[in-house]
């Protein structure tokens, strides 16, 4: 059965043990967070639960896992909580296809799922290791946990057309691009589906699917290649320092300041202080305004050139008279600096005002 979390500290069989368990194997990450702050609105705190049972022992944590040893009267409780997709294969007992069916469907309702699992032992562990902790489990509940997005996403989001790369699953990528607003229908492709594309499989891809899950960073070079193949400008965000290639290969490589490695940001066009989609669409939207700027500069200058091409000829010629050289002359100054800085200074004030709009 599934219960519903959000609306106070429901009540269902088994619950507060499921919460209990997975309170007692909290970190300091958001996920833990919710558990411990619905535990609190049970009447429970963590601190409670430890004097109950109290930890003897643990592993560092993974990105995949947390694993802790709890004292519980007379026996050992290992309890092994993460990703669903990790721990499932490792339980014994309980239905693995009704788990695994639930865990799926609440991915494609855009929640985060993470397992709890646990294992009863009548002596504690005499060697702590991944393999010896994690294994014989069994799972005591899922917590489907939903992400809320960090800001809203700007309308000028839409003059850019997004690809989201996620280590997450297909459904679960889909529901995240979609309740973001990045697209208003996600088409997902695994990595396992494009084990042997050639370029022309590439290029077919890169118009049908906006959701890629699982890529290697040779993969995402790949698809970059077949959209610059398209025409398209393609800009890329990335940190690690196996995507140093791909930030080369796009024609901007966006670095996430806060956890690139040096590799990355050496190789990156820009490197974003604040690492958001937002800040990097808002950065591309501004450059698309200085190019504006610079084109209009240009053009600008090019009809003052042909002005004064046509007053030199004309005086070469003799066709044109001092009084109208001169008047030419006060209307090329003007043109030249009173109106391009009035204009300038115009478009500057309404672009620094639509910035402020869109932050408030």
């Amino acid at each position: 059965r599934s219960v519903d979390l959000t609306n106070g500290a429901a009540q269902a069989p088994g619950l507060s043990q499921l919460m209990r368990l997975a309170a007692l194997n909290t970190d300091n990450n958001m996920e833990d967070a919710a558990v411990l702050a619905y535990l609190s609105a049970m009447g429970i705190t963590k601190e409670s639960l430890l004097v109950d049972m109290p930890r003897i022992g643990e592993l560092p944590p993974t990105a995949e896992r947390k694993i802790g040893v709890h004292l519980a009267g007379e026996q050992a409780l290992i309890l092994v909580s993460g990703a669903w997709r990790s721990l499932l294969p490792l339980c014994t007992r309980g239905n693995a296809e009704e788990l695994t069916a639930a865990a799926t469907a609440m991915e494609a309702d855009g929640l985060q799922v993470m397992a709890v699992t646990y294992r009863l032992s009548d002596t504690a562990p005499a060697i702590y290791t991944d393999e010896m902790l994690a294994c014989d489990l069994a799972c005591a509940g899922l917590l489907g946990l939903k992400i809320p997005m960090r800001e809203q996403i700007p309308e000028t989001a839409g003059t850019v057309s997004t690809i989201l790369f996620s280590d997450e699953s297909a459904s679960a990528a889909k529901a995240a691009a979609q309740q973001a607003g990045l697209t208003d229908q996600a088409q997902a492709i695994t990595a396992d589906e494009i084990t042997d594309f050639t370029d022309a499989d590439w290029d077919r891809a890169a118009t049908t699917y906006n959701v890629y899950c699982g890529l290697t960073a040779q993969q995402k070079e790949q698809l970059v290649a077949a959209l610059q193949r398209q025409g398209k400008i393609v800009a890329v965000t990335a940190c690690r320092s196996d995507e140093a290639a791909l930030l080369e290969a796009a024609n901007v490589g966006f670095a996430r300041g806060s956890v690139a490695t040096d590799v990355a940001k050496a190789a990156a066009d820009v490197l974003l202080t604040d690492d958001s989609y937002v800040a990097m669409v808002q950065t591309i939207v501004d450059a698309q305004w200085l190019r504006r700027e610079k084109i209009g500069v240009f053009a600008l200058l090019a009809a003052c050139s042909a002005v004064i091409l046509g007053i030199g000829f004309g005086c070469m010629i003799g066709t044109a008279s001092l009084a109208y050289q001169a008047v030419l002359l006060t209307g090329l100054y003007l043109v030249l600096l009173a109106l391009p800085t009035c204009l300038w200074a115009a478009v500057g004030v309404v672009h620094l005002l639509r910035q402020r709009c869109e932050k408030n």
